[in-house]
């Protein structure tokens, strides 16, 4: 599998899912204020070299190669949930909020927290004390911290799999999941390139940082498609883990649903309609 220099953080058999009628998408800079034109999926949502490795002069982008194996072992089950017309079982649902997970974790902005992160003395610490106590030889040790500070994209690829694991945990643990749907119906959903949004149900009591996610009275959304949204919502202590019936939501809640997605996107958001993402941004 030949992997190129930019890398793609919502994959385009992914974005394909929010096609415009051209077989394009469009998206709105929040920093101009202005509407693209339809775009073909290759040209966005990618940066050079994102999921790099940097040794000296030479980029390692293995990582890259593996995102693409998870990729192949999730769209069957995505394709056939967008689709919206053959029978989706409980186990299939639990694995598209694994990839949703995965998929947030990808973004630029969650790569630099991750390559800043060891930037901090507390938390450098801390992994390397974690690698101490799984028996690695002191000198080792200080060995792979120099790494972690000096390759870039070594911090992201060494805690990644720590963040998808803790937040599939909470997720499988503390929330239900609900599937909205709007198929029929205009506006769409739109894709914002933070992907994880956040609707606190108490507003007041928002923490200062959108990623300290998990908490209670929050919901997690993640759009998979137009037509197609994954809630995560908080589950009361007697609920059990079946699933709720798909939801098919309203205009005024879709617009509201978009609102708060438009509102937490840093950069762009994506639509297949120009009026409809105007709508949109004019909420903001």
């Amino acid at each position: 599998m030949t992997v190129g220099d930019n890398h793609h953080f919502f994959p385009e058999r992914f974005l394909k899912n929010f096609f415009g009628k051209k077989n394009g998408i469009r998206f709105y800079d929040k920093d101009t204020k202005k509407i693209s034109a339809e775009r073909n999926v290759n040209s966005i949502a990618k940066k050079k070299y994102l999921y790099s490795v940097s040794y000296g002069d030479r980029k390692d982008n293995s990582l890259e190669s593996e995102f693409q194996k998870i990729e192949d072992r999730f769209f069957p089950i995505l394709e056939k949930i967008t689709e919206g017309t053959r029978p989706v079982y409980e186990n299939e649902v639990f694995a598209l909020v694994e990839f949703s997970i995965f998929l947030s974790l990808r973004t630029p902005t969650i790569v630099e927290m991750a390559n800043n992160a060891m930037k901090e003395e507390r938390i450098y610490k801390n992994v390397i004390t974690s690698i101490l106590d799984e028996g690695i030889p002191v000198g080792l040790a200080e060995e792979f911290g120099k790494l972690l500070l000096s390759c870039e994209g070594m911090s992201y690829l060494h805690v990644l799999p720590y963040m998808l694991e803790q937040r599939i945990k909470l997720s499988s643990e503390n929330y239900k999941v609900v599937m909205l749907t709007c198929f029929g119906v205009h506006p769409k959903f739109v894709l914002g390139d933070t992907y994880m949004i956040c609707n606190f149900l108490e507003p007041h009591k928002q923490p200062s940082e959108m990623y300290n996610l998990f908490m209670e009275k929050v919901e997690i959304i993640f759009p998979i498609s137009e037509n197609v949204c994954v809630l995560l919502s908080p589950k009361k202590a007697e609920e059990s883990n079946k699933l709720i019936p798909n939801k098919s939501l309203t205009i005024e809640e879709i617009l509201r649903l978009n609102s708060i997605i438009a509102g937490q996107s840093e950069k762009y958001i994506y639509s297949g309609n120009k009026l409809e993402l105007m709508r949109i941004s004019s909420l903001l």
